[in-house]
């Protein structure tokens, strides 16, 4: 529903500045929830027999694996033949299986040389910022599932699973900012470095520019 309202421009013909403001005054949706609700909306329409639990394990695939979406459903379809049951969570691994395959970096010959220090903090730092968004999506999303907790059990594994992803990103954030203060500290090294060569390159240019100006130092006519 919530996706053929943002189709619709429903936010838009309420006066609303953007579509969080209307999740927000109509729903008192988070902003983070109301965009993941409205993506697992498109995910339902290319999988119609998806619940809306179901379908917003697949929204992290909308925009970089939209091709893949029916695949992944037949192959977690197919792990939980066993169970007889497909849960939310046995979907989350497949779509983890294919994030984490897609983020593989194919072997080319510039993959041969051993990258530098900068660009492997580089590298890691894209991956984190990477993992560090999906895994805070999951976080909110977790928070969402207390209101269908129906038992202590039931609690008890709501808890354990939020406090869990709490504490992932909690160790996702820590290695950020290391890794950040690596990289400030290599840039100011490097920008030591480029300021010394410059200095000696202006050197050269003004000893060179005075010789030029020395009497004798053109050929006369």
């Amino acid at each position: 529903m919530l996706w053929r309202l943002y189709e619709g421009d429903a936010h838009i013909a309420l006066g609303h500045a953007s579509w969080h403001a209307y999740c927000k005054s109509e729903f008192g949706f988070s902003k983070s929830q109301s965009y993941r609700l409205r993506d697992a909306g498109r995910v339902a329409e290319v999988l119609p027999q998806l619940g809306n639990e179901a379908a917003r394990e697949f929204v992290r695939l909308l925009y970089d694996h939209r091709d893949e979406l029916e695949e992944v459903w037949r192959e977690a379809a197919r792990r939980a033949e066993a169970s007889n049951r497909l849960t939310a969570s046995q979907i989350r691994g497949v779509v983890d299986e294919v994030l984490d395959s897609a983020r593989q970096p194919s072997v080319q010959a510039a993959d041969l040389i051993s990258p530098s220090p900068s660009a492997r903090c580089a590298r890691r730092l894209v991956e984190l910022a990477d993992e560090l968004a999906g895994k805070l999506l999951d976080l909110e999303d977790s928070a969402t599932r207390f209101d269908m907790v129906t038992s202590e059990g039931e609690l008890g594994d709501a808890w354990s699973a939020h406090t869990g992803l709490l504490s992932l990103v909690r160790t996702l954030a820590s290695e950020g900012r290391s890794l950040l203060d690596e990289a400030v500290s290599d840039a100011q090294e490097i920008g030591r470095r480029s300021h010394q060569s410059a200095k000696a390159a202006g050197a050269r240019v003004a000893k060179k520019s005075k010789a030029l100006e020395a009497p004798g130092a053109e050929e006369m006519p």
